[in-house]
């Protein structure tokens, strides 16, 4: 999955990979936004991947900004196990992510 570039308006960089736009965290990759079809169940915006299948993004262990884009365009997959933290919440989930929408059983009926 290649990532796309861009920043917001405050000049903060973010990273979309797929449904998904980031931006980095000293703690992993925070989401800041998530396409509302398909969507990824067990994400919210704001709380931070802090690993993918429990290989940690944090910016000293990835050795900086570069370092977590790369490692976590590489670990990536469908069904990877993203651990996540909710700093609202002040507790972690983990979630699997998935590739794509819904399958094609007319899950998409009722969408407009």
């Amino acid at each position: 999955m290649r990532p796309k570039y861009s920043k917001n308006t405050a000049g903060q960089a973010l990273v979309q990979f797929g449904r998904l736009e980031l931006s980095f965290a000293p703690q992993g990759l925070r989401v800041e936004e998530i396409l509302q079809i398909p969507g990824q169940r067990g994400l919210q915006v704001g709380c931070v991947i802090t690993a993918v299948d429990g290989v940690p993004l944090d910016a000293q262990a990835c050795g900086g900004e570069e370092g977590q884009e790369q490692r976590f365009s590489e670990l990536l997959h469908h069904g990877a196990r993203l651990a996540c933290f909710d700093e609202e919440v002040g507790r972690g989930t983990t979630t699997k992510f998935r590739v794509g929408g819904p399958r094609c059983t007319g899950s998409f009926q009722g969408i407009k």
